[in-house]
């Protein structure tokens, strides 16, 4: 990747549906592989935090989008 391609990166911020992130995100990579903007797109990240539930006596962990 050339000097030229890496600065034309830049940060974006999409809103989705809470609990809709990351379908919307497998959505978003299938859309950059197909029109071929893989050098445009280097990634895309969508922030999850750790939710521990006790169930029936049993713990339960599980990621969980921030909100």
């Amino acid at each position: 990747m050339s000097e030229e391609t890496v600065d034309l990166k830049k940060w974006y911020v999409v809103r989705a549906v809470s609990g809709q992130e990351n379908k919307i995100r497998d959505y978003m990579d299938s859309e950059i592989n197909r029109l071929g903007f893989n050098d445009f797109v280097e990634d895309i990240l969508v922030p999850t935090q750790k939710v521990v539930q006790i169930r029936n006596c049993l713990l339960y962990t599980s990621d969980a989008a921030d909100e």
